[in-house]
C-alpha cells in the first residue's frame, strides 16, 4: 500500500516546480488535477474489477495466480477477459491494454527519473553530495550526469529477472524511509 500511495504521482510535481512557466499558478492545480485522478481511478477500477469478477467464497479471481485460473498477474487483463466482450472488441481492448499499461509504465519511469535528477541536482547545490552531480549540459540545461547515472540504476534493476518482490520490497522501504525523514525534518 505504501507503494501505492508513494507512486501518485503527487512528490513528482514539487520535484519539477522549478520546470513549470508560472509555478505560484500550476503547481496547485496540478496538485488538484492529480488528486482527482488518483481518487477516480482508486474508486472507480475496483468497482468494475469486482463487478467483472464478484467475489464467490471469499475468493475473487483476481487474487488467484494464474495456475489456478487467476489473474493475479495481470488483473486488468482479467478484467476486460470477464466483461463480456467477444470478437474484434475484445482482441482490440486486450490490445489497447497493453499498450496504455506500457505507456503509464514508460511515463512513471521518465518522471521518476527526471525528478530524482532534480533533487540530486539540488542537494549537490547544497554541498550534500558531490559538485560533479550539478553540472548542466551546455546545450539543453539539464543535469546529465544524474540523469545517466538514475537511468542506468533503473535499467540495470530492471535486468534482475524475477526480482519484481525485491524490487517492489526495496521500492516501499525507500518510499517509507523519504516520508519518515520528511516528517522528522
Amino acid at each position: 500500500p505504501i507503494a501505492m500511495i508513494a507512486y501518485t504521482g503527487m512528490e513528482t510535481i514539487s520535484n519539477l516546480a522549478e520546470e513549470t512557466r508560472d509555478p505560484p499558478r500550476d503547481v496547485p492545480r496540478a496538485y488538484k488535477l492529480v488528486a482527482g485522478a488518483v481518487f477516480a481511478i482508486y474508486l472507480t477500477l475496483p468497482s468494475i474489477a469486482l463487478m467483472a469478477l464478484p467475489v464467490r467464497h471469499h475468493r475473487t479471481l483476481l487474487g488467484l495466480p494464474p495456475s489456478k485460473g487467476g489473474f493475479e498477474a495481470d488483473p486488468v487483463l482479467g478484467v476486460v477477459s470477464h466483461i463480456g466482450l467477444h470478437g474484434f472488441v475484445f482482441t482490440g481492448l486486450r490490445y489497447y491494454v497493453g499498450i496504455l499499461a506500457g505507456t503509464i509504465l514508460i511515463i512513471a519511469a521518465n518522471a521518476g527519473v527526471i525528478g530524482s535528477s532534480r533533487i540530486t541536482y539540488a542537494m549537490a547545490s547544497y554541498r550534500q553530495l558531490p559538485e560533479r552531480f550539478r553540472h548542466l549540459h551546455p546545450r539543453f540545461k539539464t543535469p546529465w550526469l544524474t540523469l545517466l547515472v538514475f537511468s542506468g540504476g533503473v535499467s540495470v534493476l530492471t535486468l534482475l529477472p524475477g526480482k519484481i518482490d525485491f524490487l517492489g520490497t526495496m521500492y516501499s522501504f525507500g518510499a517509507m524511509l523519504s516520508f519518515a525523514i520528511a516528517n522528522a525534518a
